[in-house]
C-alpha cells in the first residue's frame, strides 16, 4: 500500500506509505530528464513512467527504484516512436501498455512480458 507520486521538477520519484503518507524513499531518473509526465504499476510489481521531456520514451523501474529497461524514441510514424508520450494505461488481462502519445494525436498498444 503505497503511494507513488513523480516528482518531476525535482528529477525524482517519492515513495510514500499510502496509509500514513510518510516518506519511505525516493529514486532519481535514470536518464536525467525532468520531465516525467505520468507514471502507473503493472502486474509485475513494476513502475512504468513515459517521459516527455528529452528522450520521449517509457521507462520501467522495479518497485524499489531499480532501473529495469526503457523503450521508444522521439518520433512520428512508427510504432515505439513517441511524441510527447503523456498517459498511461496497463490492461491487466493481457499485459498490453497504452500510451497517449499526445503530439502524434494517437494511442499506441504495446505488448509487455516480464522484464
Amino acid at each position: 500500500n503505497e503511494l507513488i507520486i513523480a516528482d518531476s521538477k525535482n528529477e525524482r520519484i517519492q515513495i510514500l506509505n499510502g496509509s500514513t503518507f510518510d516518506f519511505l524513499f525516493n529514486f532519481k531518473n535514470k536518464q536525467n530528464s525532468n520531465d516525467w509526465f505520468h507514471l502507473i504499476t503493472n502486474n509485475f510489481d513494476q513502475i512504468i513512467i513515459s517521459d516527455c521531456d528529452k528522450y520521449h520514451n517509457i521507462q520501467f523501474y522495479e518497485n524499489d527504484g531499480i532501473f529495469i529497461d526503457k523503450f521508444g524514441k522521439r518520433g512520428t510514424k512508427n510504432i515505439g516512436e513517441f511524441y510527447n508520450p503523456k498517459g498511461l494505461c496497463f490492461d491487466l488481462n493481457y499485459n498490453n501498455l497504452l500510451i497517449c502519445d499526445f503530439s502524434n494525436h494517437r494511442i499506441q498498444k504495446i505488448k509487455i512480458n516480464n522484464l
